[in-house]
């Protein structure tokens, strides 16, 4: 509980009052040093590790177990018991403990008694970090990421509570990096908090291979995606090579409204990388306001194979080219427009050839290039073969 411990002590020098933490069977995770105001409740917590029966008794009276806000209780002197006020340690759906401050006297003042309530926030995220985290502390960026980005909607809960400010109200968007196995990330860290000097973000490794960024716009006009993607690009300009295979490519995901939608952008990053491994021509850095009509066809399920993705003809046309000359044919065809000049030249053919591999092409498949319905079955084919890994 150190960390925990930790929080709690900046949060009480800050109210200016001694603090208490208990679990939900009210026994006591932590405490700051006395003021001076303790009474025989909390002196027996101290020493027990556990609140009386009785005074738990006298809390959930008041509704402290099912109460979200904070719940001011009345003296018991029975009990030993002074009035003090109950902030509902509180992540989504999940209560995690109570923090006590002591009050009998009434001498509250309204700045602490808001600083109770917003504070409250970040240690039931510090709590929830230490009961159902790794040990990575919660200011660290990657404890904050991966949490944002998690299927359960209480860890989703827990990472924006640690970054609401700055981040609740603004648009943002993430950034997803890749690279060959071995790539040294602490080139691209550094790289990417030059580029992004200025920009609220955060920044995390999320496997050995990908690297995840998310960044909000705190006060850039609209060209936020733009500006983004040009960062983005500079920084892999400075680590890429300027010959051969590049280490490092990035996705980047649209911009979305709120901190909750964060993790369509980066799922659309991703999407950016596999159109950019799979199909050629897309460069390093894909942006998913550039792709056009492959926002319907990335969203199909593109990781259970080719199945009836793939035209059964355009399959019929790859199963049968075993060098692979027609089907780079057909490409350059339909990339060029239908121009024999221009798929000549491109594979350095004749074009009597060209002529051959395309009456070939529409031999196997059925389909003819020259009839502009099926040149768009088999271009669509020819694409979602690529999509899915027929074609490699």
């Amino acid at each position: 509980m150190s960390s925990f411990q930790s929080e709690l002590e900046r949060f009480s020098r800050r109210v200016q009052r001694a603090l208490a933490v208990d679990d939900t069977d009210f026994v006591l995770i932590a405490h700051t040093a006395g003021d001076g105001r303790e009474d025989g409740t909390r002196v027996e917590s101290i020493l027990y590790r556990r609140t009386a029966e009785a005074a738990i008794a006298h809390g959930i009276s008041y509704g402290i177990d099912t109460a979200t806000e904070p719940v001011r209780l009345p003296a018991n002197e029975s009990i030993g018991y002074d009035a003090r006020v109950c902030v509902p340690l509180v992540v989504g759906a999940v209560r995690l403990g109570y923090l006590w401050v002591i009050d009998n006297d009434d001498s509250l003042q309204q700045w602490q008694y808001d600083a109770l309530s917003s504070g409250a926030r970040a240690l039931s995220a510090s709590l929830y970090a230490t009961t159902h985290g790794d040990g990575t502390q919660i200011t660290d960026d990657r404890w904050v990421v991966t949490r944002l980005l998690s299927d359960d909607p209480t860890d989703r809960e827990a990472a924006r509570l640690v970054v609401e400010e700055g981040w609740a109200s603004a648009p943002v968007l993430g950034v997803v990096f890749t690279a060959a196995a071995g790539a040294d990330h602490d080139q691209l860290t550094s790289a990417l908090t030059r580029t992004f000097d200025g920009l609220k973000t955060l920044a995390a490794d999320v496997t050995e291979t990908e690297t995840v960024l998310l960044v909000a716009n705190t006060g850039m006009s609209g060209t936020f995606a733009h500006d983004v993607l040009s960062r983005a690009s500079a920084a892999l300009h400075k680590l890429n090579p300027a010959t051969g295979a590049p280490v490092w490519c990035a996705g980047v995901g649209p911009r979305v409204e709120e901190l909750d939608d964060i993790r369509t952008s980066v799922d659309r990053a991703r999407l950016c990388l596999h159109l950019a491994d799979r199909m050629p021509g897309f460069g390093t850095v894909v942006a998913w306001s550039d792709l056009g009509a492959y926002h319907v066809l990335l969203q199909l399920p593109l990781d259970n194979g080719p199945s009836d993705l793939v035209d059964p003809r355009v399959r019929r046309l790859i199963d049968a080219d075993s060098t692979g000359q027609l089907v780079a044919t057909l490409e350059s065809y339909l990339r060029s427009g239908g121009s024999p000049k221009a798929v000549s030249d491109e594979l350095h053919i004749h074009r009597a050839s060209l002529y051959y591999r395309l009456s070939r092409i529409t031999e196997i498949c059925g389909l003819s290039p020259a009839d502009g319905d099926d040149r768009f079955q088999l271009d669509l084919g020819l694409r979602m073969a690529r999509l899915t890994g027929l074609l490699t």
